[in-house]
């Protein structure tokens, strides 16, 4: 189950199994275009602070999140699923095997760059698509036009 959690400046999204927390993401519906500016021109949602849960497989999480991203977007009706990754207290090794478990769920580098504040940014990006069939793993609760609701809106996991 996917779940979104509304604050006023911004939408946190979770991912239970069987009623227990695996993930979570920060949604950006209408995100700052600093970093995007150079690149293709085209709506997006952009996503922050992505965790799973340590007891969780992160590599199906990841890929799991990453589809859901993806077919999200594409309800949404934009172009571009994006994040920026602040790789700025990792080692070398470590913003590699990040990059590669990103590249592994699917997601396309585009460049390094800086934040305002100097610190190193991977940015990545992947094609909003449809992913049928996901519906069959994933009941999703977040709604496309928020605003309706400021509480957790309750859900299960299939």
């Amino acid at each position: 189950m996917v779940t979104l959690y509304r604050e006023q400046w911004v939408e946190a999204v979770a991912l239970f199994e069987d009623e227990c927390p695996v993930g979570c993401l920060r949604l950006h519906r209408n995100p700052s275009l600093f970093h995007w500016e150079t690149e293709e021109a085209g709506s997006m949602l952009q996503l922050s602070l992505a965790y799973s849960a340590p007891s969780a497989a992160p590599d199906k999480i990841g890929r799991l999140m990453t589809l859901w991203a993806q077919d999200f977007a594409a309800r949404l009706g934009v172009t571009w699923v994006r994040c920026e990754v602040s790789t700025d207290k990792l080692s070398s090794e470590e913003s590699l095997r990040l990059l590669t478990h990103a590249k592994g769920c699917g997601w396309q580098f585009v460049c390094f760059t800086h934040d305002p504040g100097g610190r190193p940014l991977v940015l990545l990006q992947l094609p909003a698509r449809a992913q049928l069939g996901l519906h069959a793993l994933i009941r999703c609760t977040v709604p496309i036009h928020p605003g309706l609701s400021s509480a957790p809106v309750p859900g299960t996991h299939r």
